[in-house]
């Protein structure tokens, strides 16, 4: 994560709690007592001359109608999560030409469930950026690729 221009809300960190591959993964800490009715984004942004498409893989541990997690391009949803998944699942989209704000939005309902409905936790790993242009050149945040090339990780600002 330290590579790229991650713009973290108050409460994202990268750890090496609960990673999909390699030693790290993005999430908020479950004493987070993030407020009722508020939102955790990451963003990256992207500017794209021929446009492209992001992959990542995340494990969401939510419940609605108490909180969701959604993937937006320019604040448009792509993708929605709405329950548990019991392991990481991937998802990719298609990026068109130009600037762009891709955002990772965990979202609390305004009101306090009567009983915890799943963990209230989302873990972020293996985000990918690959131009539609034919090259080689792509974007990739991954723990293992950063650990390889020596990058120190810690809380809040490696992955």
């Amino acid at each position: 994560f330290s590579h790229l221009p991650w713009v973290f809300d108050d409460g994202w960190i990268v750890d090496g709690t609960n990673p999909f591959e390699g030693d790290f993964s993005a999430h908020f800490p479950p004493d987070d007592n993030i407020a009722r009715g508020s939102s955790r984004n990451l963003t990256i942004p992207v500017n794209t001359l021929t446009g492209g498409s992001f992959t990542f893989t995340v494990l969401p541990d939510i419940a609605m109608p108490y909180d969701l997690f959604g993937v937006y391009i320019d604040n448009v949803a792509v993708r929605v999560y709405f329950a548990r998944e019991e392991s990481y699942v991937g998802f990719g989209s298609a990026v068109s030409p130009g600037e762009h704000n891709i955002t990772f939005s965990y979202q609390t309902a305004s009101f306090e469930p009567p009983s915890q409905f799943g963990a209230g936790q989302v873990w972020l790993d293996e985000f990918r950026f690959r131009p539609t242009d034919g090259s080689s050149a792509q974007l990739t945040i991954s723990s293992q690729v950063l650990e390889d090339l020596g990058i120190p990780l810690y809380d809040g600002e490696g992955e």
